[in-house]
């Protein structure tokens, strides 16, 4: 194993900073390039990016040197690596001293700075994307996780290619970089046209950030960047009211019936399934008047097919997303205003939902004996809302969606409806498909968002309510899910009272029965409300602002 790693040296005149490499413990050796701070203080060794803090003076210069200093040896070691030899102490000291000389007489700025490692310089990108997460930096621990699985992927790919050593300089002439990945991606790990865009987006925030570090100084206009198309125009996956219901009234495997052991659950078992009995197990905590502590420990018992299924029918019921629901706490209800307030963990979003009657069954059902808000000033560890499966997590999502897979198999009846769930349409490396199946056999977490959002687009309920409950922060993905709306709710946008003229209306197309529609008399609905109507359906992306306009001028015309 090697090592490169920047010291403090501590001297009667301040301290000197030196990069210590060690390879295998019992061979190192220091490099210096003449940079000293006023006080070891100053001086951070945990920060290989800018080890020299911004409380010493012209920080910015001393840890450009040290950069670059670093760099060069990396050079050396990598240069020693392609040519088959071991990169001791000794053999690198020696090689950097003949490579200091040649650099001395490169006056080639841009040679110099884009000499970097893009590999070497990933890892560090990485680290810098981990201090934003722990500095609170606006980067979320899962936005986290998501840059470092593409910038791994993208590592991949340059191993692959046998170009472990490129530097930013060879990536001057890679006009096509961004469409090489895709077509590797696409290629060897079936990636969609919307992963392959967001994997170059990632990369081009990379390329961004090293230029900002003076890792290069490319132009990052030079790559060509593919725009692959990925529009959907297929069934959308959301349950019908009788669909949910079917799952929801689906009690075959539960652990218990009417406060009895239910022994049909076990026939649900798989043959050394792990995991299928479910053991809550917490500590209730009571106060009495003297305000004297009783700890009462409960253990409750259930399958893991009906924690999935209470799990995805209140999911369903609240719009939360997995992540939300997985790791709701009984504190996050606030029971006088008898509704969950919680931050989305995605979006940072505040988000208030009110009960109904499903997601309150499954609540009370959970949430009984366990410890939640209290507004008497004594503090309580809050539980989960749901059982965890291992140590605190709740299942994964993907353990969850093959359960309910499982799941849908036992009311596949109601659920053999034929859907797309393809994508992809258009242009680009992969095109979209015709293939269709069964909803059962798609059944995904995420369907439970969707769900929530159609059944109260279809209760009439105003898009701004929703995008508010749904947590939703940006416009776009919920103008997603306003486009995916059922038959029956085009049909009642497309009878809406705003928009109707003198004489018939004609319905919806499929045959369907010609409508007579009296229009609304402006005694009976004000041209106010009309017009804000009118303004809500233009900010969810229900009608073009061309379209918006010209609604608006007719509108107007009556007054």
């Amino acid at each position: 194993m090697s090592s490169l790693k920047f010291y403090a040296k501590p001297n009667p005149m301040g301290c000197r900073i030196r990069l210590r490499y060690t390879y295998n413990r019992d061979s190192r050796c220091d490099f210096f390039c003449g940079v000293e701070i006023t006080d070891e203080k100053n001086f951070n060794s945990n920060n290989d990016l800018t080890p020299i803090k911004k409380a010493e003076k012209e920080h910015q210069l001393k840890n450009n040197q040290l950069k670059q200093l670093k760099m060069n040896v990396e050079e050396v070691i990598q240069s020693l690596i392609l040519l088959k030899k071991v990169p001791t102490a000794k053999l690198v000291k020696e090689r950097y001293k003949s490579h200091k000389s040649v650099l001395s007489n490169n006056t080639d700025v841009e040679s110099k700075i884009n000499r970097f490692f893009v590999i070497q310089t990933i890892d560090e990108y990485i680290n810098h994307l981990r201090g934003r997460v722990h500095m609170g930096d606006n980067l979320k621990i899962t936005s986290f996780e998501k840059n470092s699985r593409i910038m791994e992927r993208w590592r991949d790919f340059f191993n692959a290619k046998k170009q472990n050593s490129i530097q930013f300089e060879e990536l001057r002439s890679r006009y096509t970089l961004f469409r090489e990945f895709g077509e590797w991606a696409i290629k060897n790990h079936s990636f969609a046209n919307s992963s392959v865009n967001k994997y170059n987006s990632t990369f081009r925030n990379f390329l961004k950030w090293g230029l900002k570090m003076d890792y290069h100084n490319i132009d990052l206009g030079r790559f060509d960047s593919p725009n692959l198309k990925e529009v959907s125009k297929k069934t959308i996956l959301a349950l019908t009211t009788k669909q949910l219901q079917s799952i929801y009234n689906f009690t075959d495997f539960h652990y218990s019936l009417n406060g009895e052991y239910n022994p049909k659950c076990e026939t649900f078992k798989k043959k050394e399934e792990r995991y299928f009995f479910v053991e809550d197990v917490f500590n209730q905590k009571k106060y009495d008047k003297d305000d004297n502590i009783e700890i009462i420990p409960h253990c409750k018992k259930y399958t893991s097919m009906e924690v999935v299924k209470d799990f995805f029918c209140f999911l369903c019921s609240t719009s939360l997303a997995y992540v939300d629901a997985a790791n709701l706490k009984v504190a996050d209800f606030d029971f006088a205003k008898d509704c969950f307030e919680l931050i989305r963990i995605k979006t940072s979003a505040p988000t208030t939902i009110p009960m109904n009657e499903m997601s309150r069954a499954i609540w009370m059902k959970y949430s009984k004996d366990k410890n939640g808000k209290r507004n008497d000033g004594n503090k309580v560890d809050t539980h989960y809302l749901f059982p965890r499966f291992v140590g605190d997590k709740f299942l994964s999502n993907a353990n969850t969606n093959s359960m309910l897979k499982r799941i849908g198999l036992e009311v596949k009846d109601d659920l053999s409806n034929m859907v797309n769930i393809e994508v992809r349409s258009g242009s680009g490396y992969k095109d979209g498909t015709e293939d269709e199946k069964k909803l059962y056999e798609v059944l995904h977490t995420h369907m439970g968002r969707k769900t929530f959002i159609n059944f109260a687009l279809t209760e009439k309920i105003s898009p701004i309510d929703i995008k508010k409950i749904s947590g939703h922060s940006d416009e776009k993905m919920f103008k997603y899910y306003v486009n995916s709306l059922r038959d029956e709710v085009k049909e009642e946008f497309q009878t809406m009272g705003s928009f109707m003229g003198k004489g018939e209306f004609i319905g919806p197309k499929n045959g369907k029965k010609i409508k007579e529609v009296k229009p609304i008399a402006d005694s009976e609905r004000s041209i106010k409300e009309i017009l804000i109507e009118l303004s809500e359906l233009n900010n969810a992306g229900l009608i073009t602002d061309e379209e918006y306009q010209q609604k608006r001028n007719e509108i107007l015309k009556r007054i």
